[in-house]
């Protein structure tokens, strides 16, 4: 833990991450282990996680390679952009665009004001943004999507029997099916 720097850390191999800063940025090399991050007021790059992931900042951009388990990621003032994650998903921002490539569980992606894109997810996918538009493709499950004021395109290939919900305040709604 520091007070008040930016805390970099190279590859870790086994054990157990747990970093905190309360004024700097996190920056980390491949971690084959859980992993949990937390700054009060700076970005954090994480690379490659083997197991579970917590990563939360109060004031800036949130990127993250690869995520084995599940990932909870948090920003109140910033950007996040994710890889992979192997299980469930929970990212949100207070203040930014959100961009997650493939989530093989559920996924709870929510920002107050940006965009949000997912390449990829196979569970229920619970998407919320006030003020962006809403991209989420090749989803095999259910979609519970809303924006205040954006758009909505969906790629939707649903399996059992879950509920679909698709809505915007103030833009278009455009949803696929593919055989």
């Amino acid at each position: 833990a520091t007070s008040g720097g930016d805390v970099t850390l190279g590859n870790v191999t086994s054990g157990r991450v747990d970093l905190s800063t309360s004024g700097g940025n996190m920056r980390t090399g491949d971690i084959h282990a859980d992993v949990r991050l937390n700054t009060s007021g700076g970005d954090i790059e994480l690379g490659n996680v083997g197991g579970e992931a917590g990563v939360n900042t109060s004031g800036g951009n949130i990127t993250v390679k690869s995520v084995a388990k599940s990932l909870k990621a948090n920003t109140s003032g910033g950007n996040i952009n994710i890889g992979d994650v192997g299980g469930e998903a929970k990212v949100s921002t207070s203040g930014g665009d959100i961009q997650v490539r493939k989530v093989s569980g559920s996924a709870t992606l929510s920002t107050s004001g940006g965009d949000i894109e997912l390449g990829s997810a196979s569970g229920i996918v619970k998407a919320h943004t006030s003020g962006g538009n809403l991209k989420l493709e090749n989803i095999t499950g259910s979609i519970d999507a809303a924006t205040s004021g954006g758009d909505v395109a969906a790629d939707l290939r649903p399996t059992g029997k879950g509920r679909s919900r698709l809505a915007s305040s103030g833009g278009e709604i455009t949803l696929s099916l593919p055989e």
